[in-house]
């Protein structure tokens, strides 16, 4: 019986037009650019606009893909959207954006694993692959977290943004593609951070609105501590799983919270700075889209090749995390 492989064909990403600065925070917060910068690596990010909804930033993205890889949308067997800031409780965002680009015949979900959204949703669209059940797989990550903070807050409202990215995985038979996969969770750790309100255990209500419930709540020295380990954790577990070692890694392109964190666990698993790409200079941390935009970036860098092996990895609320390897 022949083995599939989930091969990554295509990628592309797509940020909103306004940019906001560390210096226009700076108007509005006790705060300064040097102050976030310094602790984050952050300098600006990407604010959608308010008739600019999650679902719309992922169907910019999945139309660039598109035009960079022809696809006819009825091929598309299934479409998973992580997302932390759906459109809507439901339908699904999927749902949406299979409408919006004509893929009538895929199966549509999304799925919540905060910043660890895109490892998850890679990981599952490659089983469905190599399973046989799916040949094309679509992943649109997309965010929109100025949607959900309290932009009163200074220890929040300069740490995000907004975006998407699109990637397509289809079944191959050569030696590229997903090689292994990890992922893990703590559940015990959810309220270290989260969004306290605006589910069925605390409904959206004028007294949580007023207490600004339904915004990002996050314990930032807990969530430090706890990211470093893990992200070094899923990567051992998945070099261990593809029987290779970190030498073999042509890049590690982790999910882009804090430039400290991927200096930190750089540090502690004595791996070169430079082996860990970043942008998040240019775009916060955009979550579940945060790896996808990455990867484009990356290429456009000229720092993927083919038969590289590249490896995705991520931690995020939940306490979630998980990590891909792919021979590009």
């Amino acid at each position: 019986m022949e083995r599939y492989t989930a091969s990554i064909r295509a990628v592309a990403s797509y940020v909103p037009k306004r940019t906001m600065t560390n210096r226009d925070l700076e108007k509005t917060l006790d705060t300064s650019h040097e102050w976030i910068y310094e602790r984050t690596g952050i300098a600006a990010r990407h604010i959608a606009a308010e008739d600019e909804p999650a679902s719309a930033l992922g169907v910019r993205a999945v139309r660039d893909l598109m035009a960079k890889h022809p696809i006819a949308p009825e091929d598309i067997d299934l479409i998973i959207v992580p997302t932390s800031t759906p459109d809507m409780v439901f339908p699904a965002t999927a749902c949406i954006v299979q409408a919006a680009i004509g893929a009538r015949n895929a199966a549509t979900f999304d799925l919540s694993a905060a910043c660890t959204g895109y490892i998850y949703a890679l990981n599952t669209a490659a089983t469905f692959i190599e399973s046989g059940f799916y040949r094309n797989v679509l992943v649109v990550a997309t965010e929109k977290y100025s949607s959900i903070l309290d932009w009163t807050d200074r220890t929040t409202a300069v740490l995000f943004g907004d975006g998407a990215s699109a990637t397509l995985l289809t079944r191959s038979s050569d030696a590229s593609g997903i090689l292994a996969m990890d992922s893990g969770t703590d559940g015990g750790k959810c309220e270290q951070l989260y969004i306290p309100a605006g589910g069925s255990r605390s409904p959206v209500t004028k007294e949580t609105v007023e207490k600004k419930l339904s915004t990002v709540h996050m314990k930032g020295t807990e969530v430090f501590k706890n990211a470093v380990p893990r992200f070094r954790q899923t990567i051992e577990r998945v070099l261990a799983a593809a029987k290779c070692s970190i030498d073999d890694i042509a890049l590690i392109i982790p999910h882009q919270a804090n430039v400290r964190i991927i200096n930190a666990v750089a540090k502690d698993m004595k791996v070169p700075q430079e082996k860990f790409f970043s942008n998040i200079e240019h775009y916060a941390n955009t979550s579940s889209a945060s790896i996808g935009i990455a990867i484009v970036d990356a290429l456009a860098q000229g720092k993927i090749k083919k038969n590289d092996l590249v490896l995705l990895t991520a931690f995020g609320a939940g306490y979630s995390w998980g990590s891909t390897l792919v021979r590009w």
